[in-house]
């Protein structure tokens, strides 16, 4: 049985680590999220494969109420989600850092972004030894 759980240790939290992320990543989009993604030495002592981070732009909305919400529900769509990506990273013995962002314009329900988290995980796993594309 798959763990449902997001603890903090699998959360992206170090501003260095996230800066390097934004820095030296990987990325592609598809709407409403992008990803962006950076390989992770294989031999680090965390206990997950993926260090996820979630952003939603202030720009497009301006209110912490809305931003608050959407990062809920792409939490939710990523903790229920996670564990499909887990089963592939765990027999690779490979380590990543996400940062998941949403690029829509307007709120989304769960279940549209829970598509497209499923949709970020597939093409992730079936991109991610491909040549960078920013």
């Amino acid at each position: 049985m798959p763990d449902f759980s997001f603890t903090k240790a699998e959360r992206l939290c170090s501003r260095k680590a996230i800066e390097r992320l934004f820095s030296e990543g990987n990325s592609f989009a598809k709407y409403p999220l992008r990803l962006v993604w950076l390989p992770l030495d294989p031999d680090g002592e965390a206990k997950f494969p993926v260090e996820t981070a979630m952003s939603v732009p202030r720009k497009k909305f301006k209110k912490a109420v809305h931003r608050n919400r959407i990062r809920r529900l792409m939490r939710e769509a990523y903790r229920v989600n996670k564990h499909r990506l887990y089963r592939d990273l765990h027999v690779e013995k490979e380590r990543y850092a996400f940062m998941l962002i949403y690029t829509a314009v307007e709120e989304l329900s769960l279940v549209q972004i829970e598509e497209a988290v499923q949709n970020i995980i597939r093409r992730f796993l079936h991109h991610r030894h491909d040549s960078p594309k920013r």
